[in-house]
């Protein structure tokens, strides 16, 4: 799993993230992006999921 949070250079974490997506090999690995805003979230849709800090917080307290 990997996790942006949007707090820190979030575009950096954009590129990062489609170029996971794109390669066979990473492109199985979940991608969530923390605490957006809409129009941050629409960005990511085709390659990650957008998720708040407390789905976050649920996700690994499962793991």
């Amino acid at each position: 799993m990997i996790v942006v949070n949007y707090a820190v250079l979030p575009s950096h974490g954009r590129i990062t993230a489609e170029k996971i997506n794109q390669r066979k090999m990473t492109s199985t690995i979940p991608v969530y992006f923390v605490d957006g805003k809409e129009g941050d979230n629409s960005k990511i849709r085709s390659f990650a999921r957008a998720i708040t800090r407390e789905e976050l917080k649920r996700i690994l307290s499962r793991e």
